[in-house]
């Protein structure tokens, strides 16, 4: 177990090191960083499924593509807030995802949410509502556009959730560029902007950063109960806001911190709440 926390300690940072990347290139269009992330990581999952001989295609291409066209809305909801926001805020809305995945499953599987866990959500969205009243950079368009990127990635975690007993992890990843490189394709070309050498070297960075991510926390889920390992995931939103201070040179308010505390909290407890349920049972 101790070695599954690690684990998604060091994917919490990879995904951090991501979001810097991400905030590194405002002069690019969102849907150009989203192609290039996501074509970097097209060519690795295919490197690594032909080397290990799996098929490429999966069994249920349904549910595969469902995935990826998820995670497509996810990742340029995710990717417009990072641009507009400072990183801990758009960090902090992204990590709404564990709560929507949650009602989604309980939508989908018939399964009770509980009072306590729904006081938690409660504490949640009180916290987003802090966050909006003292952090002047956050609009109603950007939150709105934050609480679509999560729900759309809890969209997406279901799909993985019921593809996870029949498809190899490395094809239910390689779906998402399979899926998000034509569909930005278009909008890319049409609003291709010549990176410099930094930006490339930066875009590059943040397909491998976020490979690196996500093969960290399948190990961390393998190796440990998901619902707590997913608790050291929030180790992200605390190097969000040490990136926004030293890199960004960002000074969030007391009440923004608050708001963010707030989010966060809800979250690790509901989490916590999940676990002691799925221990006893």
């Amino acid at each position: 177990m101790k070695k599954a926390l690690w684990q998604m300690a060091v994917a919490a940072f990879f995904f951090s090191a991501m979001a810097v990347c991400v905030k590194l290139t405002p002069r690019l269009p969102v849907v150009q960083v989203v192609f290039v992330r996501a074509f970097i990581a097209g060519l690795l999952c295919f490197a690594t499924i032909r080397a290990q001989g799996t098929y490429l295609w999966g069994r249920r291409r349904g549910l595969l593509a469902l995935r990826g066209l998820f995670g497509t809305g996810g990742l340029v909801a995710y990717f417009t807030t990072l641009h507009d926001l400072p990183l801990a805020s758009a960090t902090v809305l992204q990590y709404l995802s564990p709560i929507f995945t949650a009602l989604i499953s309980g939508l989908i599987l018939g399964e009770s949410v509980g009072a306590a866990r729904w006081l938690c959500f409660l504490v949640s969205f009180s916290g987003v509502a802090v966050m909006k009243g003292f952090e002047p950079s956050v609009g109603w368009s950007q939150l709105g556009v934050g609480v679509f990127g999560a729900i759309s990635a809890a969209l997406a975690y279901n799909c993985i959730a019921r593809l996870k007993q029949s498809e190899d992890p490395q094809v239910i990843m390689f779906y998402f560029p399979l899926i998000t490189c034509p569909l930005t394709l278009p909008f890319t070309i049409a609003e291709w902007v010549p990176p410099t050498a930094m930006e490339w070297l930066t875009l590059i960075m943040t397909g491998v950063f976020v490979q690196a991510a996500q093969y960290f926390m399948t190990l961390s889920y393998q190796h440990g109960r998901p619902a707590a390992v997913s608790i050291v995931s929030y180790l992200g939103v605390i190097l969000a806001l040490f990136w926004d201070v030293v890199l960004f040179k960002a000074h969030p308010s007391a009440g923004a911190v608050l708001g963010i505390a707030l989010v966060v909290g809800g979250v690790v407890v509901s989490a916590l709440l999940d676990l002691k349920r799925t221990t006893a049972v």
